[in-house]
């Protein structure tokens, strides 16, 4: 769009439409292992504290936690048989 200005006063209204941008997420991801033998452990549950965002490792000890908004949590890793770990 384009505008001519002439002399005097040049009255201009405009509205602008609010634009909704979403908040930066990120993904936690990583490989729970056994520590004597380093070997990839199954079924950990894996829980960002105080959110409703968790998973499970696969048969790799693989876990993958997608669309986190950014910011500083709490991770806890449990399963029976293991002592439970929070960072």
């Amino acid at each position: 769009m384009s505008i001519k200005l002439v002399g005097g006063l040049n009255p201009l209204d405009v509205s602008l439409i609010p634009v909704y941008v979403p908040p930066p997420t990120a993904t936690l991801q990583g490989t729970v292992t056994e520590a004597v033998t380093g070997y990839g452990i199954a079924g950990v549950l894996v829980e960002v504290i105080g959110t409703a965002f968790s998973d499970y490792t696969n048969t790799s000890g693989d876990y993958s936690i997608a669309n986190i908004p950014v910011g500083t949590y709490t991770i806890h890793f449990s399963k029976e048989g293991y002592d439970p770990l929070t960072v």
